[in-house]
């Protein structure tokens, strides 16, 4: 239906009625039309004064009265001048918490100032949980503990349900145990359905092992047995507790009965990676109990024939145990599978040597030799001997000389070179 002139009219009324009142309003109030123009010419002459800085005739205006955010423009001008402290005097009186973008700025510049204290009470006021997150592991990774405690404990109290595991570290890395603890303990107890939930519940595990570690090196052995038993009783698939639990009562109480059951605990807890076998196994060995001893080592490495070190301890077990034929036949496939272990290749020759296999046992040492660095005493100390035994006097003697720059005062080494030169 077509529009009427009439209707026309009413429409153009209509139309025209905000205008008229967005142009009064703007005469009327300072901070209406006129003053949104003032602003925007304002912004506009400070665009053109930080990307091209105008000579000092033409100075950039004040700023108007109105304008929102004029003091943290020149405030972010004067930083990139390098001058902090105009850049403070700019907006320290306008910091708070109905002011982020001011309040973050401060806090940037405190920060670089190393005024940690003050950075992370602005970041805080400002709600800024992510650099807060962040200064706490800077000042972390600079050993500045306690700052780094400051600004987990601010970021704690803005969200505690995130911030619990950073700041259980910190109170951990200040062996605040008890603290970390406490703190896991009302996380868990007040978000049980987190999904943090785990992670507490591992990291105080863990904290209850360093505790344990800590008093079994000051020998307060009770305390020790106390916590390291807390730890896998939180935390039943800690393996490296149940690993240092079990050698703690063999080394502290020579309860062997005792570290077994550990040793059964870390297999229990992690039974793929054969560390709780190769303990059992050791174990076993220490007892001169050969028997289950071979069982354990055969099922760690039948677990884990990527484990050199496995098939090492096997042999040199076997090896003690005047079972010289078997342990050269492990060392020969260690040899193939292994061609870099430079700890394989030294005890190979020292059991070659006592199978009086001279060639492969020469062969071992002087790969040992390709291999080593930095230089070790006792590998050139073994090859002397080796090349003395089998008449390379030439090598004997070189091998001795270079025993003797790493330890001058090393008798094997003096003493072959005294009979070399008879």
């Amino acid at each position: 239906m077509p529009v009427s002139i009439q209707q026309k009219r009413k429409l153009r009324i209509l139309l025209a009625l905000p205008v008229a009142a967005i142009l009064l309003w703007g005469i009327i109030t300072p901070n209406g039309f006129r003053a949104a123009v003032e602003v925007n010419k304002w912004s506009l002459a400070f665009i053109a004064h930080f990307y091209q800085p105008i000579s000092s005739d033409q100075a950039l205006p004040l700023p108007p009265a109105s304008h929102p955010h004029a003091k943290l423009l020149l405030a972010r001008e004067a930083i990139a001048n390098g001058d902090d402290d105009l850049a403070l005097a700019y907006i320290t009186p306008l910091i708070g918490p109905d002011n982020p973008l001011v309040t973050n700025a401060y806090a940037e510049i405190t920060y670089r100032h190393e005024d940690f204290a003050r950075a992370i009470s602005a970041w805080e006021m400002a709600g800024n949980l992510t650099a807060l997150h962040n200064a706490t592991y800077e000042l972390r990774e600079k050993k500045l503990l306690d700052d780094a405690l400051k600004a987990a404990i601010s970021r704690y109290h803005l969200e505690p349900e995130t911030s619990t595991s950073a700041l259980a570290t910190i109170y951990t890395d200040l062996k605040e145990y008890d603290q970390a603890v406490a703190l896991l303990d009302q996380s868990m107890g007040e978000f049980p359905e987190s999904k943090f939930f785990v992670t507490w519940l591992n990291t105080k595990s863990g904290v209850q092992f360093l505790q344990a570690n800590d008093y079994a090196a000051n020998n307060q052995l009770s305390e020790a047995e106390l916590f390291y038993r807390a730890s896998v009783n939180t935390n039943p698939n800690n393996w490296i507790a149940w690993k240092k639990f079990g050698w703690f009562y063999y080394y502290n109480f020579k309860d062997s009965e005792s570290a077994a059951n550990c040793f059964k605990g870390e297999m229990a807890a992690y039974p793929e990676n054969g560390e709780g076998q190769i303990d059992l196994a050791t174990l076993y060995a220490l007892e001169k109990q050969a028997q289950p001893a071979g069982y354990w080592y055969r099922q760690a490495i039948s677990l884990r024939p990527d484990r050199g070190d496995f098939q090492l301890h096997y042999a040199k077990f076997l090896r003690d145990s005047k079972e010289l034929d078997e342990a050269a036949e492990i060392f020969d496939r260690l040899s193939q599978d292994f061609p870099d272990y430079i700890d394989a290749h030294y005890e190979a020759a020292l059991t070659y040597a006592q199978l009086n296999q001279p060639a492969k046992a020469i062969q071992s040492i002087e790969r040992v030799l390709q291999l080593m660095n930095p230089p070790v005493l006792r590998y050139y100390l073994l090859a002397g001997s080796l090349y003395e035994a089998n008449g390379m006097k030439e090598k004997a003697v070189e091998a001795f000389k270079n025993a003797l720059l790493l330890d001058p005062q090393s008798p094997e080494a003096l003493n072959g070179i005294k009979r070399l030169s008879e």
